[in-house]
């Protein structure tokens, strides 16, 4: 079952021109499986006419050739250097595909020296 996820997203990467050497190198069956249900997000993106862009960083993202996704949960704001995302272009829109994010109690605030490029995609 393991070669089989591997494989799957290995694919799904491979068709956006990226990898994830560390991840497919380290990840468990459960990280193997969230990583199987992004690969049919970026398939199924792709196929309605998405554009997708690997950026690593969170604070200063910069494109990249490698995705290193998370291996725990974390907070989307947090940034830990090598940690990375997908940027979609859909329908004149942006989103951003993260892994691994964990849910905070509404009260917790966020961090101020956010990109500038989330906070537009947050107020579109």
């Amino acid at each position: 079952m393991t070669s089989r996820l591997q494989a799957e997203l290995r694919m799904a990467l491979a068709s956006i021109g990226t990898s994830a050497p560390i991840f497919l190198a380290t990840a468990g069956v459960d990280r193997l499986f969230e990583g199987f249900v992004l690969s049919c997000l970026i398939r199924a993106l792709i196929k309605n006419g998405a554009r997708l862009e690997i950026y690593d960083g969170r604070i200063n993202p910069s494109p990249s050739r490698t995705l290193n996704l998370r291996r725990a949960p974390g907070r989307i704001y947090d940034d830990i250097p090598g940690i990375g995302f997908i940027m979609v272009e859909f329908e004149g829109r942006f989103f951003e595909i993260h892994t691994d994010l964990r849910v905070s109690p509404a009260n917790e605030s966020r961090p101020r020296n956010t990109s500038k490029r989330a906070e537009r995609i947050e107020a579109s």
